[in-house]
């Protein structure tokens, strides 16, 4: 046996080696895809669970259109958002902590107050 033979086939193991590990990767593809799309058809299947267990409650307790957005919107404007931070405040309500804020900001003493006490 000469060095080419011997180069041949490690050259050729190396080829062997590489075509494996491109089907693996074709087969790890493949099953990414399938549970990708398990997935989505199970997120779909709790939306509609979700879904019908809330028309049930509102059929439950006879709730009107209007009893429904108010229980909507009360819930959504009493959470924090997803990122942790406050729930949206309506334009009254910004006002009325505005309003608040300034009082006790003019309640408390300024500096030039306390200055011309020392």
């Amino acid at each position: 046996m000469n060095q080419t033979d011997g180069a041949e086939r490690a050259k050729s193991a190396r080829l062997a080696k590489i075509e494996r590990v491109t089907a693996d990767i074709g087969k790890t593809k493949a099953k990414i895809a399938e549970f990708q799309a398990k997935l989505r058809a199970q997120e779909q299947q709790k939306i509609a669970l979700e879904n019908e267990e809330i028309i049930a409650l509102y059929r439950k307790e006879k709730l009107t259109e209007d009893d429904l957005i108010a229980l909507v919107k009360s819930k959504r404007d009493s959470e924090p958002d997803e990122n942790g931070g406050s729930p949206p405040v309506s334009g009254a309500e910004r006002e009325t902590r505005y309003a608040d804020s300034a009082t006790s900001r003019a309640e408390m003493p300024r500096k030039e107050d306390n200055d011309s006490e020392n």
